[in-house]
């Protein structure tokens, strides 16, 4: 049955991916913004959070819709990832996720000047980045990925979606992954804060992170808990580590950094120890 669905995503992949437009609309180029650093301290509730979400909605609206068809933003990195293979850099790590993987890169710019890699899309379901892992993820050969989507599933954000149907799709993000030689670490989703946070929908929250926790375990692979440094006693997101109800700011991702690199470096290759050297007898 596991090798049945590793073939069905093999086949929605690629045929996605041939499906997807053969020119994509080129996005407008932003220059370097200082000020983004700063502006991603903002804590929830204060104006500055206010100003910062309506920055960062104002730079997705400026960028050219996805042509028809695109369902998953195939075109969305596609021109990244054409400069990424060209160049022949070494990839240690794509971070695969949502608008919180996107959000990360506005925190801190630097993390993914070197070989972390963002590919990020705010409003993203789980089975829209299995479609597009291997355009952004296995084309590009990185050492390991970096999975964290659950959240849009999970608040309806285009309709009902199971608990089953979440966790079919990372799995099978993971066997990918592991099909091509490729390390995973999977990120836990963080709490939400109101209105997202009722009852119903943190025991989901739970529920899922503890198949992330138990598949990362049974499979080998890093695993980061962002919950659990990212909640507050209730809970809930803590608004003093978010800009709103559902994403990190600044600080919250300096907490989700060090736990990143940690799981990181639990599947990395270990530097072994340096090489003996045996003395030459002499046999004078």
């Amino acid at each position: 049955m596991r090798i049945a669905c590793l073939l069905a995503a093999f086949v929605l992949s690629w045929s996605c991916a041939r499906a997807a437009p053969a020119i994509c609309p080129e996005a407008p180029t932003y220059p370097a913004d200082p000020a983004q650093w700063d502006r991603m301290a903002a804590r929830a509730g204060t104006p500055e959070s206010r100003a910062l979400m309506t920055y960062l909605v104002g730079m997705a609206l400026r960028r050219p819709p996805d042509p028809r068809g695109d369902v998953a933003a195939l075109c969305h990195y596609r021109a990244a990832d054409a400069v990424l293979r060209a160049s022949g850099k070494p990839v240690r790590m794509v971070f695969m996720g949502d608008s919180i993987t996107e959000f990360w890169a506005q925190a801190n710019p630097k993390l993914f000047a070197g070989g972390f890699v963002n590919r990020g899309i705010g409003g993203q379901l789980t089975w829209q980045m299995l479609v597009r892992f291997r355009q952004d993820v296995i084309d590009v050969h990185p050492r390991t990925v970096h999975i964290l989507g659950g959240t849009n599933d999970l608040v309806g954000l285009a309709g009902a979606a199971t608990l089953a149907e979440v966790e079919n799709n990372i799995e099978t993000m993971v066997e990918l992954a592991q099909a091509h030689g490729i390390k995973v670490v999977l990120g836990a989703l963080p709490p939400m804060g109101p209105p997202w946070d009722s009852p119903e929908r943190k025991k989901e929250v739970l529920a899922l992170n503890a198949w992330l926790a138990d598949t990362a375990r049974h499979d080998g692979l890093g695993f980061a808990d962002y919950y659990a440094v990212l909640s507050d006693s209730t809970g809930a997101l803590n608004s003093q580590l978010s800009i709103d109800s559902l994403h990190p700011n600044r600080w919250g991702f300096e907490e989700m950094e060090a736990l990143m690199r940690f799981a990181l470096s639990d599947v990395e290759p270990k530097p072994g120890p340096p090489p003996k050297l045996h003395k030459r007898k002499n046999t004078k």
